[in-house]
């Protein structure tokens, strides 16, 4: 046949190749949905835990003891306690007062493996007696932390005072006469707005030097008192 149309596909022909390209389309974008529908049911990751801070020299200069205690900070407001126990001091450990006045004898005071495992300790310990009623403070570590670690947000601290008591309740204040030789940073949140001004809050970390570096030795809290 001499038809002007030989040698061009019949119309049955691009038919089933429209079809074909069709039906690989469809393949690829329910391949495409299948993977966003996985992706948005799979449970998020948890963040992995930050580095640990650095230890500064024990001749560190007021700038660098700011940063590091404020790292250390961070660990304690994120739950790192693995962190935490990276810069607790290896002979001494740390020892937790729930107020100003610190008493060794009375005081908890955790090794720095132990205050690595802080946040899984489910055991209730003594960290000290109440003020105004002498009850024993009775608590876990976590709720140790929530009353007397981490009762304000101390990272936004309206007064940072280093080797200084940012500010002073009624309880006798003896850091300097337990703890002589170390560095301490103070992070003071002052009272709220139309208070009477009794219910400011305060976190001093205390350094001691360890190798010519600075650990941390104690974490002391202080608020008003009866």
């Amino acid at each position: 046949m001499n038809d002007k149309y030989d040698g061009f596909p019949s119309s049955g022909c691009i038919m089933k190749k429209l079809i074909v390209y069709a039906v690989a389309a469809l393949v690829i974008i329910g391949a495409i949905v299948a993977v966003i529908i996985v992706m948005l049911g799979r449970e998020p990751e948890a963040p992995e835990p930050g580095a640990a801070p650095v230890p500064v020299a024990a001749d560190a200069s007021n700038r660098e003891l700011t940063d590091y205690a404020e790292d250390i900070l961070r660990c304690i407001a994120s739950g790192d306690y693995a962190s935490l126990g990276a810069v607790a001091h290896p002979e001494y450990g740390v020892v937790f007062s729930p107020y100003a006045t610190i008493d060794l004898s009375a005081n908890r005071r955790f090794t720095a493996s132990q205050v690595a495992e802080l946040g899984r300790d489910t055991q209730e310990y003594i960290w000290g007696i109440y003020s105004g009623t002498a009850d024993p403070i009775r608590l876990t570590p976590p709720e140790y932390f929530e009353r007397f670690v981490w009762d304000a947000d101390y990272l936004r601290a309206d007064k940072v005072k280093i080797d200084k008591v940012a500010a002073k309740g009624n309880a006798l204040e003896n850091i300097d006469e337990v703890f002589p030789d170390a560095r301490y940073v103070d992070f003071y949140v002052g009272p709220t707005k139309g208070s009477d001004g009794t219910d400011w809050h305060s976190l001093r970390l205390v350094l001691e030097e360890w190798e010519g570096k600075l650990m941390l030795s104690a974490v002391v809290h202080s608020e008003y008192t009866i």
